[in-house]
């Protein structure tokens, strides 16, 4: 008569997770070996607590990497993240970050046969009914298009980090360069403090 394993029993779903983690934290750190399988795997294993989480992980800095939890953009998946992320380990090679962070604008953008440079970006703050603050975003060579609308999405969340797009911005435009308002914008690499700014109740709107 077989028995059942009791490995694992009662524990949460996060914790089921992190447990797998840390057996398998060396192949995941070295993951360039086979990038695919690696990658598959952990999203297989996010997937058993939700399906929309996903992940990024960074490159080796001084024998550490980050492993980003990210709710993609979906801000009914930020309690998820959360709860993860509370239950995270201790692990001296990992540093657990939730949320895709702030970073430097430096890189273009590519989606499809659509490549954005940061000179090819510009944006305008306005004011939003729910006392949010609105964007504009300025895409040369706009058409419309859900390719230029990710290409977007994804300068705006590198420009102010995941958590302030989906909890801090309102409402989100994008438009061409040959909008009537194009003469009020400014360079993609200003967003950061400019948006800070406004938060703080400060008067930078245009």
């Amino acid at each position: 008569m077989g028995f059942l394993s009791i490995a694992g029993f009662g524990k949460s779903k996060e914790e089921k997770f992190w447990n797998w983690f840390c057996k398998n934290s060396a192949e995941i750190f070295d993951f360039e070996k086979d990038q695919e399988s690696v990658f598959d795997k952990i999203q297989a294993e996010l997937g058993k607590i939700d399906v929309n989480l996903t992940f990024e992980i960074s490159s080796k800095k001084g024998g550490k990497r980050d492993f980003i939890l990210s709710a993609d953009g979906i801000l009914s998946v930020f309690p998820a993240v959360e709860a993860l992320f509370s239950k995270k380990p201790d692990l001296p090679e990992w540093n657990f970050v939730k949320f895709r962070p702030r970073r430097a604008i430096g890189n273009s953008i590519r989606f499809g046969n659509i490549e954005l440079f940061p000179r090819d970006v510009r944006f305008l703050l306005v004011d939003d009914d729910d006392e949010k603050i609105g964007i504009v975003l300025f895409l040369n060579g706009y058409d419309g298009s859900s390719l230029f609308n990710q290409i977007g999405f994804l300068f705006l969340d590198e420009s102010l980090g995941e958590f302030d797009v989906e909890t801090k911005v309102g409402g989100i435009s994008f438009v061409g360069f040959e909008s009537e308002h194009f003469e009020k914008s400014k360079p993609i690499e200003e967003l950061p403090a400019t948006f800070d700014k406004a938060k703080a109740g400060k008067n930078v709107l245009s």
